[in-house]
């Protein structure tokens, strides 16, 4: 359940008390006061989210199909036989039970979660808010304080392609596919040319672009134009962080498109899938720069709600303890936006494709469990069950909302330019008017 507004404001009086206790009890001036109150505020938010998080009701129980937790997972120690019938485990303390092979799945793992609900609950476990206190927010103040922009993340630095292999299959596009048709199970290789021909609309490509394609397929998509366009020419790059060796070209590029903003991590790197809403507005600025007066920049990018429930928060954590520290959507569409004018951008169209991202993710977690004995060889049960439990919950996550993938096309903005051809187009037959 989303905290309520009663919630709030008793953790906003909680902070300010505490600010007020210390200007009048300490005497030690403004500046001690709120430094002091700053590291007290945290604490006692983790504190107050963790009680609001225990105590909050759900608002429905009818969805639930009311089995016990026996039904859905097998305790492999007895000590920890204490969540039986319909006493739910925290999701937290399952995950780490999960990864640490301590329980088995009576079914598949992604349709288990689908019913979480039933077994699950989604408050805020001492283990998270020690994870919070005591190695996510040091490892941000560093980053923040102390960051080389030559500093790579090991986990970035290049990522075990065998896994990324094992569930993105040949092509190692990895980025949202879209739906085109619901009357039938598209398969993965359709729901990526839906979506290649898709970005060939948007950015109105034609055989004398110059272009630029960064994130993971961008080969995927320079073979897809080429069937369109034989001699488009093409700049690629994977990584992100790679984006400041690029020099600009005369003219500048008449297309960028970026699919996946997330190798690299830091202010410097720039991941906009995985930094924070701070994080993208040098990037914006430099690719301005690269884009010619006339070109459109193609920009997909996850994204998080600004109104969240504690499942959201505790998923997102989890995705940081877990996964990567940096491996998590928080930035919202507004943010995004934002930065993207800031940088002199103007926006043309956005359109929110979270729910086709759950469909893609699910095709990844079929190639990934069809691929289990080799990945179990290779890599060792930890690490299968980490890529599993988190790539079955992603098909959860961007499904219900939770999490978004926005596709945000964008162009400069100056005055000298006709922007016609650039702007989408709008479909008349759809409209009821009145006569």
């Amino acid at each position: 359940m989303m905290p309520s507004l009663s919630q709030s404001l008793a953790l906003g009086y909680v902070i300010v008390l505490q600010v007020l206790y210390l200007s009048f009890g300490t005497g030690g001036g403004i500046i001690i006061d709120l430094v002091l109150s700053a590291f007290i505020a945290v604490p006692v938010t983790a504190g107050i989210w963790l009680i609001a998080s225990a105590i909050s009701p759900r608002t429905s129980e009818t969805v639930l199909p009311g089995r016990p937790i026996e039904y859905y997972m097998t305790f492999k120690h007895p000590a920890n036989v204490k969540y039986r019938g319909k006493r739910k485990i925290p999701i937290a303390t399952f995950c780490q039970m999960y990864l640490d092979g301590d329980i088995k799945m009576n079914g598949d793992t992604l349709a288990i979660l689908e019913k979480r609900h039933d077994w699950a609950s989604f408050r805020l476990t001492f283990g998270l808010i020690y994870f919070v206190l005591f190695k996510l927010i040091p490892k941000i103040v560093e980053d923040l304080c102390f960051h080389d922009d030559g500093d790579v993340h090991p986990a970035h630095e290049r990522p075990d392609l065998g896994v990324l292999r094992g569930f993105l299959g040949s092509r190692m596009m990895y980025t949202s596919g879209l739906v085109r048709n619901t009357n039938k199970q598209e398969s993965l290789e359709e729901l990526e040319n839906n979506k290649l021909g898709v970005i060939c609309e948007k950015i109105h490509l034609n055989p004398y672009d110059r272009v630029l394609s960064i994130g993971y397929g961008w080969e995927a998509f320079a073979n897809y134009a080429r069937r369109i366009f034989p001699h488009v020419p093409f700049t690629g790059l994977n990584h992100t962080g790679e984006y400041t060796n690029i020099p600009p070209i005369r003219g500048g590029y008449k297309k960028i498109v970026c699919t996946h903003l997330a190798e690299h991590k830091g202010p410097g790197n720039f991941m906009a899938l995985h930094n924070g809403p701070g994080e993208y507005s040098d990037f914006f600025k430099h690719i301005h720069g690269l884009l010619a007066d006339d070109g459109i920049f193609f920009l997909e990018v996850a994204g998080a709600n600004e109104l969240w429930q504690f499942e959201d928060l505790v998923w997102r954590l989890l995705m940081a303890k877990y996964v990567c520290p940096d491996a998590v959507p928080c930035a919202s569409l507004t943010s995004l936006i934002n930065q993207l004018e800031t940088a002199g951008f103007r926006v043309n169209s956005v359109d929110n494709v979270g729910r086709h991202y759950s469909e893609t993710v699910r095709k990844w977690y079929g190639n990934f469990v069809r691929n289990r004995e080799a990945l179990l060889a290779t890599y060792g049960p930890k690490i299968y069950r980490t890529f599993e439990f988190f790539l079955a919950y992603m098909v959860v996550i961007f499904g219900q909302g939770s999490a978004n993938t926005y596709q945000i096309v964008v162009t400069k903005n100056p005055s000298s330019v006709d922007r016609t051809e650039s702007e989408p187009e709008v479909d008349e037959s759809s409209w009821d008017l009145c006569e």
